[in-house]
């Protein structure tokens, strides 16, 4: 490995040890590796650039934009309501409400911590007067939130989209039955925790079954019409191909803003620039990352460390079987020190042409890239999800930690088989 290269790696390590942001960590890094590889810095800067001059990022702000814009307008608030309607007379009913309403708002929102802050703010104290432990009830936030990205629409999609070449509405069609089958399987973890008395984490005498009558149901159905729809349009967008997800997102960011000003009468101007703010902020780390990953996946490229690694690799692995274990292995190491973003556009550029030479296919590849990623915002020390749930909650990260195993479990299993039974339609 040439000087450059080991430069590259090192920089980027110590920046990350000494506690800089992930972004300048490996553009520091780059910049360095292309100072000592004789590199004119303004190719990095083009090709920075030139990545983000794709029509497919354009859906991350629109995303961004439409998710704030939906729970400040009272669409996550009535698809809240809707779920309780349905759903508020089964044993420990507030888990799978927790859940169901976390994949709702994924369809709109795209984003796992939107999902966290925005659903947590409305479920958290309903679970504590409800009887459930407070560790429990704020975990269950951080572990729902997750669902917003497995539930099209989905920025990790678009992100692997774009840093692979891979179609991103294809990303999105198959990245749906995956999204359904975590909500089950959390929701199932979440019932059989509730029964063990010894942890304490749901006090039954507390449960409070209120017996809906056809006539609520309705009336909930029909306050929450509209954010029924707002799901179906964007979902019904991108898999009928009448829209790209970036023309969807823009639409869902119109939807939304219509709905809020003139149907639920909850939006005004103050609410809508802050929305506005707040989806330049959220695209704002998203870009910062991007570009400095495509950076950082220049210069690998120039050092040739991709080759190497795909050459080491296909020399030492020849079954398919040790290498999916071994991606596993290596993403469940990253989740606990980089966020999904980092993971997609600095990792998976490394392993992705390796899968290429294995004959996996890329959608597939994506879709465990990204459940990966999902679990790794439930694993300390980085954990995301958590932090994002005990800002809204206010419990301590370290009684999180200590609730989330179960969940973080359940979904490497799941993981698991959806690696190696893949969906037989994509081969």
């Amino acid at each position: 490995m040439s000087t450059a290269a080991i430069l590259l790696i090192v920089t980027m390590l110590v920046f990350m040890f000494l506690g800089a942001p992930i972004y300048l960590a490996i553009l520091f890094a780059s910049v360095a590796s292309a100072f000592v590889k004789g590199i004119d810095p303004s190719i990095i800067i083009q090709r920075m650039y030139a990545a983000n001059d794709s029509f497919s990022l354009l859906a991350v702000p629109f995303f961004y934009m439409a998710g704030d814009l939906m729970v400040q307008g009272g669409i996550a608030r009535r698809l809240v309501a809707l779920a309780k309607s349905l759903l508020g007379r089964l044993r420990g009913a507030l888990t799978i409400i927790d859940f169901v309403a976390c994949a709702f708002f994924g369809a709109i929102s795209g984003s796992s911590y939107a999902t966290t802050a925005s659903i947590g703010k409305l479920m958290y104290p309903e679970m504590l007067h409800d009887g459930y432990e407070k560790g429990f009830a704020a975990v269950l936030q951080a572990v729902g939130g997750t669902l917003g990205v497995l539930i099209p629409p989905s920025i990790l999609c678009v992100l692997y989209g774009v840093a692979t070449g891979t179609s991103v509405g294809d990303m999105l069609l198959y990245i749906a039955p995956v999204g359904i089958a975590t909500t089950l399987a959390y929701i199932l973890t979440a019932q059989v925790m509730i029964t063990d008395k010894k942890k304490g984490y749901y006090d039954t005498s507390k449960e409070k079954k209120t017996e809906i009558s056809s006539k609520d149901i309705w009336v909930s159905l029909k306050d929450a019409f509209w954010a029924i729809l707002s799901p179906v349009i964007i979902l019904g967008g991108i898999y009928s191909g009448v829209c790209t997800p970036t023309e969807c997102a823009a639409i869902a960011c119109v939807y939304a803003l219509v709905i809020g000003l003139f149907v639920y009468k909850e939006l005004n101007f103050k609410i809508i620039f802050r929305s506005i703010m707040s989806s330049i902020l959220g695209t704002a780390c998203v870009t910062l990352i991007f570009d400095s990953a495509t950076a950082f996946s220049y210069m690998m490229t120039v050092n040739r460390i991709a080759a190497s690694v795909a050459s080491w690799v296909n020399s030492t692995m020849s079954s398919v079987v040790v290498f999916w274990l071994m991606v596993n292995l290596v993403y469940a190491i990253a989740g606990m020190f980089v966020e999904g973003s980092v993971t997609i556009t600095v990792i998976t550029p490394l392993l992705f042409p390796i899968a290429m030479s294995f004959g996996i296919n890329p959608v597939h590849f994506g879709v465990v890239t990204i459940l990966n990623c999902i679990i790794g915002t439930l694993t300390p020390p980085f954990g995301g999800a958590l932090f994002i749930a005990s800002s809204v909650t206010e419990v301590p990260v370290t009684t999180l930690v200590r609730r989330v195993w179960p969940f973080v479990l359940a979904g490497f299993a799941l993981c698991l088989a959806i690696t190696y039974v893949p969906f037989a339609w994509l081969y």
